[in-house]
């Protein structure tokens, strides 16, 4: 398992959902509870501002990346302990 992919990907899948869930409020209005849960959640977002906006990306980014570093020592344990089978020989039969 290579860290660096999966801090990447956690954090590029929380930007990819922070942005799905605006254009979604374009579309489908959303309650005000929902947007002011998203500026305590998301310190310095402000509801349809371009600073407010790159500054909830930003944060999402962080959000994943931390995430991705408080579960891959949990995912490694249970991956060595249960996935993780020693190497076996392969033996190859030379045609006489």
């Amino acid at each position: 398992m290579k860290n660096k992919l999966w801090i990447w990907v956690l954090g590029l899948l929380f930007m990819q959902a922070f942005v799905l869930f605006i254009l979604r409020s374009f579309f489908h209005p959303i309650s005000p509870a929902m947007k002011h849960l998203l500026e305590i959640l998301l310190p310095g977002f402000k509801w349809l501002t371009i600073t407010g906006f790159l500054i909830g990306l930003a944060e999402s980014f962080i959000a994943g990346v931390y995430v991705a570093l408080l579960a891959l020592p949990v995912v490694r344990v249970f991956y060595l302990k249960y996935y993780h089978f020693p190497a076996t020989v392969h033996r190859t039969t030379s045609a006489a």
